[in-house]
């Protein structure tokens, strides 16, 4: 941060402090919802994670979709975002990398290039074979950021291959009339996660690899 970037942080803060904590919530969100419609013609960025979609196709030259994602029935349905050079779709998902995890300091594990974990994105959506066969159309991105600040430490192409065959088994088990609870109940469909195995900091090559960090 420069001298006069770290004075500009300092006025912010004296600011913030000088006003109750309701109305310093209320005049952040202000300042957000303002900075997201001027910035990228988004109107609600604290609906369902569109502040960090938006964040994350920044970074990689995207456009995000005005709306939550891509409509149902659509060409780009279950994407967040396309690439304006390539015309393609992709899909976010966001991930934690937690300070502490257990007794392990995951981020400085990251930061050390020492991280072993698998780390997953959530779908609520990948439900059905249709499901499937639409994100088996587009790319799929995994976002890591820090439970500290915030900032986006990395972001990760999965590969569509594996994100498939991630995805199917909860599908076919669906279809099996075996995705039940204990009681026989038909559990959510919603949670069906791809998880990526990282081995010193670095995604395992055939689950995909890191195309941004800062």
């Amino acid at each position: 941060m420069s001298s006069l970037e770290s004075k500009k942080h300092d006025s912010i803060k004296a600011l913030m402090n000088s006003i109750s904590p309701t109305d310093r919530v209320k005049l952040m969100i202000n300042m957000l919802n303002d900075t997201y419609l001027e910035e990228w013609g988004i109107t609600n960025p604290l609906s369902k994670g569109k502040w960090r979609e938006t964040l994350i196709a920044d970074n990689l030259g995207h456009v995000v979709h005005k709306k939550t994602s891509g409509g149902k029935g659509s060409k780009f349905y279950g994407s967040d975002a396309m690439d304006p050079n390539t015309g393609e779709y992709w899909e976010y998902k966001s991930v934690m990398v937690k300070h502490l995890d257990g007794n392990q300091m995951r981020e400085k594990q990251w930061n050390n290039g020492k991280l072993g974990v698998t780390l997953s994105g959530v779908y609520n959506g990948a439900y059905n074979r249709d499901a499937l066969e639409k994100y088996s159309e587009i790319n799929h991105a995994l976002c890591l950021y820090s439970e500290r600040s915030g900032d986006i430490l990395a972001i990760v192409q999965m590969h569509t291959s594996h994100v498939i065959s991630q995805l199917t088994p909860m599908v076919e088990s669906i279809e099996a009339g075996t995705w039940v609870n204990k009681k026989g109940k038909p559990k959510t469909t919603n949670c069906n996660n791809v998880g990526i195995k990282f081995k010193n900091s670095v995604p395992l090559p055939e689950h995909g690899e890191i195309i941004w960090t800062p």
